[in-house]
């Protein structure tokens, strides 16, 4: 489950410009899918220009801990799907689990107040850094 804590903390760390320790956390502490320490950084993230960008990730750190707490809702399924989806995320298959969001985003678009569309943003968004820094390491 480690790649969407390291996840977390590269979009904290990269997007933001803010590292994680940053909010008096080691940035290491949200690499190997620890949820709950990927949590706490992204609530103690200093208010700044850059915030927006750390709440933005708060709905998938907060799913995280849910799934590793082993408390999501299974009572349909959709529910079934989306646990799958941060199953593949959290395992760092970001674009099976976009794959996964987008199948429930086309059955219900508010599914869950609107949850699985928060979370294919902050995907989207990852997934999105991680290729540009691909790009970027290649041409080096």
């Amino acid at each position: 489950m480690g790649a969407s804590g390291n996840h977390i903390s590269r979009s904290i760390n990269d997007q933001t410009g803010f590292p994680s320790s940053t909010a008096g956390t080691d940035k290491n502490t949200a690499r190997y899918g620890h949820g709950e320490e990927a949590l706490q950084i992204l609530n103690d993230f200093p208010a700044n220009r850059e915030s927006s960008n750390a709440e933005r990730l708060l709905p998938f750190a907060q799913t995280l801990v849910s799934y590793q707490l082993d408390s999501l809702p299974l009572e349909n399924d959709l529910d079934i799907a989306f646990s799958n989806s941060i199953h593949l995320a959290s395992s760092g298959k970001l674009a099976a689990a976009l794959d996964g969001l987008l199948d429930i985003l086309r059955q219900n678009k508010r599914y869950r107040n609107k949850l699985a569309r928060k979370l294919f943003s902050a995907y989207w968004k990852s997934w999105v850094w991680i290729i540009r820094k691909q790009k970027h390491i290649g041409q080096n």
